[in-house]
């Protein structure tokens, strides 16, 4: 892992945590998501079913790419948007028949 992240960062000079982040995340993204989990999902070709990875879209990582650190750090941004415009639809599933209670992490 240490001679991947040397890699990543061959020339370049990180003055903060932000774009050491970004390294990290930009790592990810070639080596764990294009080469494990697209092809860990082409299972579904052997079933005859297409597959899609839409959040994998140009337009969606370029968006991500200016959302503050502070705000993508333990998915902070999805949490508080999920806490604002979903509370009620999970607190009615909560209500049903399902008894199903919903834990937000502590951000």
């Amino acid at each position: 892992m240490i001679d991947k992240i040397k890699f990543y960062t061959k020339g370049k000079n990180i003055y903060s945590n932000v774009e050491a982040a970004d390294i990290i995340e930009y790592q990810d993204y070639q080596e764990r998501q294009a080469k494990f989990i697209n092809n860990a999902i082409r299972v579904y070709e052997f079933w005859g079913y297409e597959w899609r990875t839409p959040f994998w879209d140009k337009n969606i990582l370029e968006y991500w790419s200016w959302i503050p650190l502070s705000w993508r750090y333990g998915r902070r941004l999805y949490f508080e948007f999920d806490k604002k415009y979903c509370l009620n639809y999970i607190n009615n599933f909560r209500s049903s028949k399902y008894n199903v209670e919903y834990v937000y992490p502590k951000l």
